[in-house]
């Protein structure tokens, strides 16, 4: 590995990190993965924002799955997901909210996208709260099954 400025910031970030308390390390991981769910919120916004004006084609990119995969170098899996829920954010904003606050992962947000309506949006969000996904097609819970009309 070469020596470039970016590792020499991650080895000084480490040694800061190695002379945190117990407390102060538990507090700094705490605030980052806050951080990291209100941004991933706000990219998802991000997302439906570009699907709706297709700035995607006029960036050059087929659609938006092959924009995010390439450009912005999101895995797959991830970029289904984050696409899922941008196409019900507009008309659902409270999953992004429910996203940001931890209330829910990314990953029963894509699950629950496709299952939202008007008439089941705010119970269904807050019957996910805490719920995890543990196998494919299998969230803790079978109002989530049950509910979705489809069976995988």
């Amino acid at each position: 590995m070469g020596n470039n400025a970016y590792e020499t910031r991650i080895d000084a970030y480490f040694a800061k990190l190695k002379v945190l308390s117990t407390s102060e390390l538990a507090r700094s991981a705490e605030e980052l993965v806050t951080s990291e769910r209100q941004h991933v919120a706000l990219l998802i916004a991000h997302l439906a924002e570009f699907s709706e004006r297709k700035i995607h084609l006029e960036l050059g990119y087929k659609n938006l799955f092959d924009y995010c995969v390439r450009h912005l170098l999101l895995s797959e899996g991830s970029v289904w997901m984050r696409i899922q829920v941008a196409n019900v954010s507009s008309r659902f904003p409270q999953i992004l909210e429910a996203l940001a606050e931890g209330k829910i992962s990314l990953s029963v947000a894509g699950l629950l996208a496709s299952r939202l309506t008007e008439e089941n949006v705010e119970e269904l969000l807050s019957r996910s709260e805490g719920a995890e996904r543990y196998t494919e097609g299998n969230v803790r819970g079978p109002w989530l099954r049950a509910s979705s009309g489809t069976q995988r």
